[in-house]
């Protein structure tokens, strides 16, 4: 600054030929953004008077991680900035998942110099959306023999500082191999790009189970200004593999990021303690054991048996009816079966005496009768003895004392003057 003042330059300029009141540059200090030149700002003088806290900061151990570039710029007028994302902000937000591997979204492409397509190479090419250009490293520029290009001068931020770094790079276009064809790319070339990141080979592993990252250091970063056009594809879908990393289908190929899970293998161990009782075992045997409710199986016959063979022995085939005549497995000795005679007795009593309320009924029941006789529909029962009974309710056939129980006549249904036939419920002995 002294310096300045005694050979009367211009502030902002440094030139002799005018005063700074009559400077025409428009061009402001990096650090303070005032009008006057970036070399006497009074706050890049006072960051030299602390040297110590400036090389504490600058000088303690990095970590081995990634940069992200946010923007850059050529130191004109308009100002682009450029910023730098490591591995170490990373393990800080992870510090309580430390188990966890994270992958960043890195891909093998072939890359070739436009100019001469023979030279080509495999290079692996790390996607971050948050660097505004792309770039490559000096090393595939000078492999792929790129012509050289203008020479412009970034302003790069990195977190956690709030000077710039300035850095110099070269121009080059660059030509890469897509699903689509060949893209054509105009990047920036620098030293380094980022240190070792942790990177998966998907083709080597048929079943993307088991995924072994190793570190390795791209050589192609891929910014925003590419970024979409070269992710999106006919094909583009994400899938969720089983270790919790994300695979990514772009039309680059195939990619690798996200999260890993870990998955945790436990060991189950169970005891069993067995005890038998005699006593205990012997009460529920019996508490269970049909015998203690005298309930006993025949163990010399089986009732499917018994029932199969009277079926056998009893079905037949009549000719006459054309049909199968099978006989009902009664189980048991065929004892005689009671007849219903006084229910029969007592139904006709009621029958004979509602039907005297109506003159004419019990003729149309007498002749419905005889015509069921005739034609065998009902039949005719002799008892040894004669039930006593009044003389006026008795039902006798000619002179013979044979009272015909088997005809229960029902005056429920009978009622229908309508009705051109008469039902009645009828029931024999059996």
């Amino acid at each position: 600054m002294q310096i300045v003042r005694n050979k009367r330059l211009c502030f902002n300029c440094l030139l002799n030929t005018h005063r700074t009141s009559e400077c025409l540059s428009k061009r402001c200090c990096q650090h303070c953004s005032r009008h006057h030149h970036t070399s006497i700002c009074f706050k890049q003088s006072s960051t030299f008077l602390h040297p110590a806290r400036t090389t504490t900061k600058t000088q303690a151990p990095k970590p081995k991680g990634q940069v992200h570039f946010a923007e850059d710029s050529i130191i004109q007028p308009i100002k682009e900035t450029t910023a730098v994302h490591t591995e170490q902000l990373n393990e800080l937000a992870a510090s309580h998942a430390a188990a966890k591997s994270v992958l960043m979204m890195c891909t093998e492409i072939n890359v070739f110099n436009p100019t001469k397509p023979h030279k080509l190479t495999k290079t692996l090419a790390f996607l971050d959306s948050g660097s505004s250009r792309s770039y490559i490293t000096t090393e595939l520029a000078q492999l792929l023999e790129l012509p050289g290009g203008q020479e412009e001068d970034i302003s790069m931020y990195t977190f956690g500082t709030l000077s710039p770094l300035q850095l110099s790079t070269t121009l080059h276009t660059l030509g890469i191999h897509t699903k689509h064809g060949v893209r054509i790319l105009n990047v920036k070339a620098l030293e380094t790009l980022v240190n070792d990141i942790k990177t998966v080979e998907v083709d080597n592993y048929s079943h993307l189970q088991m995924l072994t990252a190793t570190p390795r250091k791209p050589s192609l970063l891929i910014g925003s200004d590419y970024f979409w056009d070269l992710l999106l594809c006919d094909d583009f879908h994400v899938e969720t593999l089983p270790n919790g990393y994300h695979l990514i289908h772009s039309s680059i190929g195939k990619i690798v990021t996200g999260t890993h899970r870990l998955h945790t293998k436990t060991n189950h161990c169970y005891n069993f303690y067995s005890a038998e009782n005699e006593e205990l075992n012997k009460l529920v045997h019996r508490f269970w054991d049909l015998e203690s409710q005298g309930i006993v199986d025949n163990p010399h016959s089986s009732d499917d048996e018994e029932c199969l063979r009277k079926f056998n022995e009893t079905t037949y085939f009549d000719n006459d009816e054309h049909r199968y005549v099978v006989q009902l497995p009664f189980k048991g000795k065929k004892e005689e079966l009671p007849n219903n005679l006084q229910l029969a007795y007592a139904r006709l009593l009621h029958n004979v005496k509602t039907l005297r309320l109506k003159p004419g009924m019990i003729e149309k029941y007498h002749n419905l009768i005889q015509e069921q006789l005739a034609r065998d529909i009902i039949e005719e029962k002799t008892f040894s003895k004669v039930v006593r009974t009044h003389q006026e309710l008795a039902v006798y056939t000619g002179h013979r004392r044979r009272l015909l129980l088997a005809i229960l006549l029902s005056y429920h249904s009978l009622a229908k003057p309508c009705s051109d036939t008469v039902p009645i419920t009828a029931s024999e002995e059996t």
